[in-house]
Order: C-alpha cells, then structure tokens, then sequence
C-alpha cells in the first residue's frame, strides 16, 4: 500500500480496472426461516464480547473430541527469474480445484507484463500453472489475464486485455484464449469494437454462462474513450470464438455485474446512475437467440437523501441462488467515504426471477475502510464471505474477514499485517458450507518479492496468530430498496466487436514455487447452553449462554420460537436475552460448526403467564349434611383462604361466601371469591302405591 492507503496490488492499466467517475473522485441473503423460527446473532458495534468458555479434558481432545487438523493455509506462491506474480478472479472447478487467473510481471529489463493462469487444488497446492509468455510479441509487452472460466465440456475460457500503442492515450483489446482442461492452447483471439474512438478504447468481461449447446455468453463493461464506463454489453459467441451477437447498451456510469439464466431467458444486470447522486440497480430480460431486449426493471436504495452512499457501484456482481432468485452483491460507496459516522462496506440485494426485490442485507461497521479493497461474494447457498481493510501505515493493515449466514455475522477476524503490503483480496469461492477460500496478493518490502498467498477459512478457525483475532466489529442491517423508474440508456449498439488477429503466443510451463506461512491446530468440539432461569413470567428477562471449549473460534447461531416474543437481544459473543410477552414452552437452542463436525446444544424454557387471575368457578350450593370442596387453579407459589388456610382446597360444611388470594410464581397477586349457597330440600314423591 501506498501513503494514502491504496492497495498493494500488482500494476494492470487503468482501462482494465472497473472504474467510475465518483469513485475515482473520492479515491455482505440470507435464506427466509420456517415460520415462528427465528435464527439470531447479529453484533453490536459497542461493547467488547465476553468469550465464554468450557474447558474439561485434555487440552489436545477437549471433551473427548477427536483432534482434527485445521489447516488454514497462508500458502505463499511466487514466480522464479526476477519475476512476481499478481493474481484476480479466482472460480471453482466441477474437480474441486480452483483457477487463478493474473500476470507475471519483471521487475529487471527487459520490463513485461505477461498473463498467468494457476490451477490450485482446494489443499492449496499447485496441479498446474501456465504462464503466456510474448516477449516482442505483444506490441508492448504488456499483456494480463483477469478471468477464466470452466467450460460444459470441460474446456476453459481465459479473459484478459492486450495493450495496444496509440498516438494518444491506448487502446486494451480484450484477448481471449480457449484452453483444454491442462492449460495448453486451443485458440486465441482479440477483439475491439467499432464505436471506440480513434486512440482510445477498452473492455471488461464481468461473468460468463453457456447454454444447453454450448454457446458461450460474456457480459461486461465498454469503455469508448477514457477511464469511465460509457456502456455495458453482452455478446453470444460459439465455441470456436465466432461472435454470433453482441448487444451495447451505452450510458454513461453503467456497470455490468453480469447475467444468470432465469428459465429460458438471460438476466443480464447492472447498476446506472441517474445524474442526481442515486446508483439504481437494473435487470434486462434478454432474448439468447438475438440479443433483443424483452422487458427491463429497475430498483434503488430506499435511503432518502443518503441513498447514493447506500448503493453497490463499480464492484457488483450477480449470482443465481439455489432457491432460483437472483442475488446481488458488492461494495457499498459508503465505504470510500470518510465524514460518516458508521460505514457501510458491502450490500446484498435478493429478487425473484421477475426482477421483483425481496430482501437484502448491508454490512456496517466503525471501521473506515479502502472502498478498492473490499470484497463480497455471496454463494449459491446465501452465504456471503467479505473482506475489508483498515489502513494502518505505509506497510501495515488490519484485514477483516468475515461470513454471513442468516442475516448474521456468523465468523469474523481481522488480521494484522505488518511491514507487508498484501492488500488486494480476490473473490471468495466456498467449499463445504463453511470454508471459504480466497487469493490475496503479497508483497515483501524487504525482499522485494510478491505473489499470491493461498488463504483458507473456516467458522470453526481458532482466534490466533495465524488465523486472525476474533472480533465483533461489523454488523448487520436490513437492506431497503424501493421501485423505480426505469433504465436509461443513451443508444443500443449492435454488431460493434471487431476481431483484430492479433499475434497470441501459446503458453508454457509456468516455475512457481511454494512455501507455507503459518499452520496451526485447531479444534472447537464442545458447546454447551446454560440458562440463569428456566421458568420465567412472561415480561421477564432469561438469559441463555453457549459455553465453548477454547478450540472454537466462532459465535453460536440462537434458534428459537417467535410466537410470544416480545425482544431478543445479544449481550456478547456468547450470550443472548430474550423477553417472551406471554406463556410459552420450548427449547432454545444454539448451533455452530465444530471443526469436525456440526454442534448444538439446547434448554427448555417455560414461560408462565403473568396476567392469568386465579378462579373459583361460579357459585355454589351445598346440600345438607355434605361436604364441598373448593378448589383453586393450581400452579400458586401461595394461597390464604379467609380462615387462614394456605391450600390450594377448601372444605366447605355451610353456606357462606369464601375468599381466596393468590401469589403466582412471578409475585404477582389475585383474589376471587365464590358464594356458596344452602341447597333447598327437595321433595320428592313417586306416586301412591299400585
């Protein structure tokens, strides 16, 4: 990082980085619970937890547990032979493996910058990389690769830019490379398009999907003639690089988060500004044989005058939810401000297949953040891993990672980072519910050497050195979006890529080397709920607490009942209250992920009714020479009849009015009173005899 707290990242040009006017001006859905359920763990941004903790056996095998071995990683990959490597887009492999896409830059003459592509098993070790040497071969020697993509087939599409020397200014074609599943070549190309102006120009893909037949779609962003968006665009191709359509939608500020198929139609979505300071959020509904716009619809924060800071900009992406709705997610502009109070550093918007908003979520902290680099990546299972990083010093920072499930931050850490300028964090990929794993670029000031650092994270992960310091700096808020009045775009452009054949050398082998950073065990197999009142009356507080073994890094999930509740509230990290309005039982329970396995614990709770006066029934009437008993509702902790009796029963033998009062169990008192009255004598006669 410099000065001014900007990332670390390897140098790529401006025109291949998304950008927009504001933000160079001032340079986190969770899944809806059953009915009556709610699941709770939201931190507060005051106050410090307090780690309750169980602790029985041996430290190795607490509560007899078996010892599993977690390795977070912190693998360290650098290039050889006065190279460095820097790395972006990292996607997931239907083989479990992951691809990192990058470059591999000199830092002795003669100066290059040439594309990088890493295949990572998900342990962190490296299966292959490959490394698209073109020394006077591209015409500055400057070339990089930003995504890759597994294909139906299992081929890979590999994105990236290709700079071009202008009179003015420069041009970055978009190179594509199609690879078999080893990395080697199967073909390359370049493309510009035609609305580019004379000496400028550039591109970004943002995502890609296919259809049944193979056909490849790309979404992305176009730059015509600076560093700003002037439109987004989606283009069909085949799967030997032939461009079938391609659709420009320009409007100055646009960006491209991507597309996802809903049904038999493309969703390609983005955000716009509208000239007054609001982001709005858009979907087009297209048509994949043509490209033709179907129907369009448009969202924006519903935040009043402080909308604008409320919105996903430049860093959003799409995502298709296991449940079929369309998941949204990115930075938060309030992240790159610095005169609010609190920040918000990532936002999660959730809609249905039609487009229609239904719930969201935004992440806030007190903690100013660099708005560059923070990330979000919400999974397909509603997941949402982030990260974000807090300036310290010209070689220091404190990182945060964090994960959301629920509406709930259910892990977060920070990492501080000393006398080295790893700062860009790539995106997030998710192996096994709770494991994210991510790429971020390192830096030694001291050795003057970089590369990618292969980093695992898992709920369970031990608060340490090497795995980050517990904390309970972030916390989430609903997201609030209202309709709004439609997309604006200035021209739709078809037809507009151009090929450019340019001269694309294959790839060779590339020499990475590996070493690892830090490992540690960590075991979390024990929690435990304890409660200071089982049975409480209803308007009076309990307060349950999961104890943990010393092993477990995260703060347990609270699932429970909402019918009766009146509030809930977390005290800590490890505690929560709740205030029930009226009778209840049930139990409470709370949940986390061990390292080895998932764990619950639960207490039953009993709710009494404050409120319920005690009763005697109606009036009676006593025969003569009979006894009658009196009873009232049992469940008193204290009765007193007017005679001084202090059972729940009275004998009566004769008339009169009787009184009972009462003290329930939550002190409150009652009274009622019943007449009893003499029966009259009956007589009775069955007739004279026969």
């Amino acid at each position: 990082m410099d000065s001014n707290g900007n990332s670390g990242r390897l140098p790529r040009p401006a025109a291949a980085q998304q950008s927009m006017a504001l933000q160079n001006a001032v340079s986190g859905l969770g899944r809806l619970m059953p009915a009556k359920t709610v699941v709770v763990g939201k931190a507060t941004a005051a106050g410090k937890p307090e780690a309750g903790q169980l602790v029985t056996g041996g430290p190795a095998h607490p509560l007899g547990t078996t010892a599993c071995i977690d390795t977070m990683g912190h693998i360290l990959t650098a290039e050889t032979n006065n190279t460095e490597l820097g790395v972006d887009y990292i996607t997931k492999t239907r083989d479990g493996c992951i691809l990192a896409p990058g470059y591999r830059w000199s830092v002795t003459t003669p100066f290059y910058t040439f594309p990088y592509l890493v295949k990572y098993t998900q342990q962190g070790s490296i299966a292959w990389a490959k490394s698209f040497d073109g020394l006077g071969v591209y015409p500055q020697n400057y070339a990089y690769a930003y995504k890759c993509f597994e294909l139906i087939d299992g081929t890979l599409l590999m994105v990236g830019g290709l700079d071009i020397p202008e009179m003015y200014n420069g041009r970055t074609e978009l190179a594509v490379w199609r690879l078999d599943a080893n990395g080697d070549l199967i073909w390359a190309q370049t493309d510009s398009c035609s609305f580019w102006t004379q000496y400028s120009g550039s591109l970004d893909v943002i995502d890609l999907t296919q259809d049944a037949a193979g056909n490849i779609y790309l979404a992305g962003n176009q730059r015509a003639f600076d560093a700003v968006t002037t439109g987004s665009f989606a283009l069909k191709m085949d799967l030997a690089g032939k461009i079938l359509w391609d659709q420009n939608l320009t409007s100055r500020m646009s960006s491209c988060f991507g597309m996802v198929w809903t049904g038999n139609e493309l969703a390609l979505t983005g955000c716009n500004w509208d000239g007054n300071n609001l982001a709005y959020f858009w979907c087009m509904k297209l048509n994949p044989a043509t490209g033709d716009t179907l129907r369009s619809r448009t969202w924006a924060p519903d935040y009043g005058t402080n909308s604008g800071w409320n919105d996903i900009t430049g860093y959003g992406r799409v995502r298709l939810l296991d449940n079929g709705n369309i998941g949204i997610f990115g930075n938060a502009l309030s992240a790159a401000s610095i005169a609010t109070s609190t920040y918000a550093h990532g936002i999660v918007a959730e809609f249905d297949p039609s487009f229609t908003y239904k719930r969201g979520w935004m992440l806030r902290s007190n903690v100013q953040s660099n708005y560059s680099n923070t990330m979000f990546t919400e999974h397909p299972s509603g997941r949402i891993s982030y990260s974000y990083l807090k300036y310290v010093g010209s070689w220091d920072a404190d990182i945060f990672y964090g994960a959301i499930e629920h509406g709930q931050v259910v892990k977060e850490r920070v990492s501080h980072q000393r006398n080295r300028s790893s700062a860009f964090t790539s995106n997030f990929v998710n192996f096994s519910g709770n494991e994210d794993i991510l790429l971020q670029s390192y830096g030694d000031p001291v050795t003057n050497s970089s590369g990618h650092e292969f980093i695992r994270l898992h709920d369970s992960d031990t608060s340490s050195l090497c795995s980050g310091r517990d904390t309970l700096a972030s916390w989430v808020e609903p997201y609030l979006m209202r309709p709004y009045r439609g997309a604006y775009w200035e021209s739709m452009i078809t037809n507009g890529f151009r090929k450019t054949q340019r001269v694309m050398p294959p790839p060779v082998d590339g020499t990475p080397a590996q070493e690892t950073a830090c490992k540690s065990l960590s075991v979390c197999g024990a929690v435990r709920v304890t409660v200071d009142h089982p049975q409480v009356c209803a308007g009076s507080p309990v307060v349950f607490t999961a104890l943990r073994n010393q092993g477990c890094g995260s703060r347990p999930t609270w699932i429970f009942d909402t019918t009766n509740i009146q509030s809930y509230s977390l005290l800590n990290d490890t505690a929560i209250q709740l205030v029930y309005r009226d009778q209840f039982q049930g139990p409470i329970t709370a949940a986390m992920t061990g390292t080895c396995s998932s764990l619950n614990d639960s207490k039953q709770l009993t709710v009494l009714p404050a409120d319920k006066p005690v009763s005697l029934g109606g009036d009676a009437y006593l025969c003569k020479d009979s006894i009658l008993v009196l009873r009232a509702t049992k469940g008193y902790s204290s009765y007193l009849w007017q005679d001084g009796s202090a059972e729940d029963t009275l004998l009566v033998t004769m008339p009169g009015t009787y009184t009972v009062s009462v003290t329930n169990t939550c002190g409150v008192p009652s009274s009622d009173q019943v007449k009893v009255m003499q029966a009259p004598d009956l007589n009775f006669s069955v007739g004279s005899d026969i």
